[in-house]
């Protein structure tokens, strides 16, 4: 098991990359947060290889809408870390 965080900003965009990339790694949406400013938090779970999959695809999908990413993965997270 894996967890991926994605901070993207503005809303609009925040949404159509998580949809993206649910639809193209089979990761399950665990939710969004506020980060305090312009971005937002995506967090995301799945299998190690689903969850790396996925934020490259959100990498790549946010640059084709003109926006840069941060993208982290932990792989293996200790229990109760979501």
């Amino acid at each position: 098991m894996a967890l991926g965080f994605l901070e993207i900003p503005f809303l609009s965009i925040t949404l159509l990359v998580a949809d993206q990339v649910v639809k193209a790694a089979g990761v399950r949406l665990l939710g969004f947060e506020s980060t305090g400013n312009p971005s937002l938090l995506v967090r995301l779970e799945g299998d190690v290889a689903a969850v790396q999959a996925a934020l490259n695809c959100a990498k790549e999908y946010a640059a084709s809408l003109g926006a840069e990413i941060v993208a982290t993965c932990l792989s293996n997270p200790a229990a109760g870390f979501t």
